[in-house]
């Protein structure tokens, strides 16, 4: 039997992930997770950074 092919490592635990599974992926960052939770693990520890990018891409002052 062959040996499964290595497709992408879990960005949040480093799992490995391979061809036939299902993973999580992120399309901006361009990285895969093993699955939702590990996202929200990864999302918990970056909060600043995402608050970041969020406010940068969809926030502006404005006069009303």
């Amino acid at each position: 039997m062959s040996k499964p092919i290595l497709a992408a490592i879990c960005n949040e635990c480093n799992t490995e992930l391979h061809e036939g599974q299902s993973a999580f992926y992120d399309d901006k960052r361009e990285v895969h997770y093993c699955n939702q939770s590990c996202f929200v693990e990864w999302a918990r520890d970056n909060v600043d950074t995402l608050a970041y990018e969020y406010k940068k891409e969809n926030c502006g002052r404005v006069d009303l």
